[in-house]
């Protein structure tokens, strides 16, 4: 529990916060005070300030300005008050961010849309971006606050994420048998549902084949190792029968430490090499359009097809709810990705795949 010097004042990680309750809200200063004299005082001025019922001023508050309100509705150092608030401090550099409220339009909107697409995000990144400003509105037009009386965001077109891409099985097939032998195991790795961090984190004595495993407990980004984001990541996953003689040719080449290491000394590929390596080969076969997380998809979507139920892709995946395996893969039926796929084989070909293995989960 941290150290509380005053009621609603609390020091963590020596930086000290304020909280403030009332009217069954909860009101924090959405900056830390460098001493306990200043969070007094700021709390003592909200609180007059509310008695008073003079919390905003509706009509001159911006964007930004309304962005501590908003995040005061997430209980601070959670996944989504840590994640909201990113997005929000990014939205912070664009003209947006300066926009009335009352003044928002869905054109300012779009042009917002346009300028993180011109400064290089990805679609769907943007998209991540918009549903974060539609939360925000949405807690704008609240009857708590009633700043605004329609959301401009939920205007804009094209709130939705781009089509997820697959590989058909032949197309996976000639990926990994079309490529030099670090590119086949990189590509092993994306198809046996590994993430693009974890795939740059693996070290060679994660790999064990006596066994045919693979052990993931941890990430590489940002030229930093890191743990797994959750518990239900961790895991020793069992090498497709198809996919260990990919990784194991590159297991015997390559030396002790990183499994795949980069041009800069003690450090593996980063995720912008991985990215760049699955565009130039998927451009150069002729296959479709893809990116590295979507081998992962891939892999999933033809579980699926093979009929492996849903909580076993779940686990394949490794998410932490069902939920989510449902939410992304969920309308898939197997039937459907039978006629999607053309093939019910799981990684190669009617005329190169090996007798299916089963297991106590399903048919691999």
């Amino acid at each position: 529990m941290p150290k509380t010097p005053y009621p609603g004042v609390y020091v963590k990680s020596g930086k000290i916060y304020v909280v403030l309750y009332h009217n069954r809200k909860t009101y924090r200063a959405g900056k830390s005070f460098t001493n306990k004299t200043e969070a007094k005082k700021w709390r003592e001025e909200k609180l007059r300030e509310l008695e008073r019922g003079i919390e905003i001023d509706t009509n001159n508050i911006t964007v930004a300005g309304f962005i501590p309100y908003f995040l005061s509705e997430y209980t601070e150092d959670t996944g989504t008050h840590t994640t909201y608030k990113s997005h929000l401090n990014t939205m912070k550099k664009y003209e947006i961010a300066d926009i009335k409220l009352q003044n928002l339009k869905k054109q300012n909107v779009e042009d917002f849309a346009s300028q993180l697409l011109g400064d290089g995000y990805h679609h769907n990144t943007v998209v991540t971006f918009l549903r974060v400003l539609r939360r925000l509105c949405n807690v704008a037009k609240s009857e708590d606050y009633e700043i605004i009386a329609k959301n401009p965001v939920k205007q804009v077109p094209g709130m939705q994420k781009k089509k997820i891409n697959m590989l058909t099985p032949r197309e996976l097939s000639t990926l990994l048998n079309s490529t030099p032998d670090r590119d086949a195991a990189i590509f092993a790795c994306g198809s046996m549902g590994i993430r693009l961090s974890e795939t740059t984190g693996l070290r060679k004595s994660d790999i064990n084949l006596k066994r045919n495993t693979l052990m993931i407990d941890k990430t590489f980004k940002r030229k930093k190792e890191r743990p797994l984001k959750n518990i239900s990541s961790h895991m020793e996953l069992p090498i497709p029968e198809e996919l260990v003689p990919y990784i194991k040719k590159w297991y015997l080449q390559t030396p002790e430490g990183w499994l795949f290491p980069g041009k800069i000394p003690n450090r593996p590929l980063d995720e912008t090499s991985l990215c760049n390596l699955i565009n130039k080969w998927v451009k150069r076969l002729d296959l479709t359009r893809i990116t590295f997380h979507e081998l992962r998809h891939t892999f999933i979507t033809l579980l699926l097809a093979k009929g492996v139920p849903m909580y076993v892709a779940q686990k394949y995946a490794r998410h932490a709810s069902i939920k989510t395996t449902i939410d992304i893969y969920g309308h898939l039926q197997a039937e459907h990705l039978r006629n999607l796929i053309g093939d019910v084989s799981i990684f190669m070909d009617n005329q190169s795949r090996k007798r299916p293995r089963k297991t106590k989960e399903g048919t691999l």
